[in-house]
């Protein structure tokens, strides 16, 4: 397992690239055939993990953790003890140093000691129905594109949709409004059982016919859609894009031309 010490793991951009770094040292490798790929790395952050790094993790049928090591000291009075500079001062609960060994049983989704005798923190977040799915799958993609094909065979073919999937997570708070995305999400969600519109942490299956990145463009994109053997765009999305504004995928002059007719070609 990789830690990021007293910080957030992967903060910052670069998520797919930076998780398959991580998983160069953790996870195994995805295929004999393509070397310095990895996947299903086991990350932790000792302050959690940004969100968009946690799904791309989640991607590749790894296990992101929040060790929640670090809490809050309670002083004689019950109250959080604050710093000259107004802020709580941290206590370790446990430590994660170098060579400290620990133990994660995936059935009481618990971290445990090295072994097994002292529950150290609950982890059932990173040992959702829908993660582990992705880990048994050995990443999302499988998960998603199966979705994808039981739900045009069920619509072609005219019968109900029985998912053998892990079930939808469905939240609705009462009351509360809907921002612009939770709109496209309610507008576009498939399967759902509840009368209410769904809110954010939400997991359904959606209707896609945009595919737009800021990311993956020029070289990364060519690159990813060959890692996915992929030839064609789909006839079924109307429309994708690339907006080019992530420089670091050195979107120059011959990328700017280049991007747009592999694009072209696909469709």
């Amino acid at each position: 397992m990789l830690i990021a010490e007293k910080g957030t793991m992967g903060v910052g951009s670069s998520r797919m690239s930076g998780v398959n770094n991580v998983a160069l040292w953790t996870g195994t490798q995805a295929s004999p055939y393509v070397p310095f790929v990895n996947i299903a790395p086991i990350v932790a952050g000792t302050n959690g993990i940004s969100p968009i790094f946690l799904t791309t993790v989640g991607v590749t049928g790894g296990i992101g953790i929040d060790l929640k090591n670090w809490v809050k000291k309670i002083g004689d009075d019950g109250k959080p003890l604050l710093n000259n500079d107004g802020n709580a001062v941290l206590e370790q609960k446990y430590s994660v140093e170098t060579g400290t060994v620990l133990t994660i049983n995936s059935k009481t989704a618990k971290l445990y000691s090295e072994d097994g005798s002292e529950e150290l923190v609950d982890i059932a977040d990173s040992f959702t129905p829908q993660k582990l799915e992705f880990m048994k799958a050995g990443g999302s993609y499988a998960i998603v594109f199966g979705k994808k094909l039981q739900s045009f065979a069920c619509e072609t073919l005219g019968v109900e949709l029985k998912s053998v999937f892990a079930p939808s997570k469905e939240i609705t708070r009462d009351g509360k409004g809907l921002t612009a995305v939770e709109k496209i999400f309610n507008a576009n969600a498939l399967g759902v059982a509840a009368d209410k519109p769904l809110h954010a942490g939400s997991d359904v299956r959606v209707k896609v016919n945009i595919v737009g990145s800021q990311d993956t463009t020029g070289l990364m994109t060519s690159q990813e859609l060959e890692a996915m053997a992929a030839t064609v765009l789909s006839p079924t999305v109307d429309g994708a894009y690339q907006s080019g504004c992530h420089t670091a995928s050195v979107w120059d002059t011959k990328a700017q031309a280049n991007t747009p007719r592999l694009m072209a070609f696909m469709n």
